[in-house]
C-alpha cells in the first residue's frame, strides 16, 4: 500500500521532473506484481473454513492488484513522458503486470472470464498509450541562431519559460544556462 501512495504523492507533486514520477511509478509496478508473495500462506488444511480462507486472500489480492495496476494506467496517461522509448518501457512493464495478472491463478482460484478479458484489453490500450505518448517526446537538435538564455530558449519552444531546467539537463555541454552561445547545438524535446 505504500507503493500506491508514493505514486499518488509523486503524480501530484507536478514540479518533479516527468523522468521522476515515471521511475516511481516503474518501481511501484513492481512491487504491485508481487504484492503478497512475502505474507504466510493459509495452512494447507483441506477444510472448508481453510478452504474459504484462501479463497477470500485470493480474491482480496486479486481486487487490490487490479485496482492498483488499473490506477497505475491512469498515472502513466497523465505522465508526460520524456523520450519514446521511455513511454514504450514503461507501457511494456505495466502491461507484462496486467497480463501476468489476467494469467494468474492465485491459491487456485481463476481469473473470471470477463476479468481476464478487461485486465487483456487494458494491457493493449497501455501499449497503445505509449505509442501514442512517446511521438510526443521526440529528441531533436536544434542550433541557436543568436546567444539566448534556456529561460528564453524553452519559452519559444514550450511557450513556457519554467522548462529551462529541462534544457539545461538534456545539454550539460553548455557551461552557464543564461548565455548559450550562438550556433550551440542543443537537444530538445519535440513537443
Amino acid at each position: 500500500m505504500a507503493s500506491i501512495s508514493r505514486v499518488t504523492d509523486a503524480l501530484t507533486q507536478e514540479d518533479l521532473a516527468a523522468s521522476v514520477r515515471q521511475s516511481a511509478l516503474r518501481r511501484s509496478i513492481h512491487q504491485l506484481a508481487n504484492l503478497g508473495d512475502g505474507y504466510p500462506l493459509v495452512p494447507p488444511t483441506n477444510t472448508t473454513a481453510r478452504n474459504q480462507q484462501r479463497r477470500n486472500r485470493a480474491a482480496v489480492m486479486f481486487a487490490i492488484k487490479a485496482s492498483a495496476l488499473a490506477n497505475a494506467a491512469a498515472a502513466m496517461a497523465e505522465i508526460p513522458s520524456e523520450s519514446r522509448s521511455e513511454a514504450v518501457e514503461l507501457a511494456q512493464v505495466l502491461a507484462q503486470a496486467l497480463t501476468a495478472l489476467a494469467d494468474s491463478n492465485m491459491d487456485g482460484e481463476e481469473v473470471s472470464a470477463e476479468m481476464y478479458e478487461a485486465l487483456k484489453d487494458l494491457a493493449a490500450l497501455v501499449e497503445q498509450l505509449a505509442d501514442t505518448a512517446g511521438a510526443e517526446g521526440r529528441v531533436q537538435v536544434i542550433s541557436t541562431s543568436d546567444a539566448v538564455a534556456f529561460v528564453v530558449l524553452a519559452y519559444r519552444l514550450y511557450g513556457d519559460a519554467s522548462r529551462y531546467e529541462e534544457l539545461q539537463a538534456r545539454n550539460p555541454q553548455v557551461m552557464h544556462p543564461g548565455a548559450v552561445p550562438a550556433s550551440e547545438r542543443v537537444e530538445v524535446l519535440d513537443r
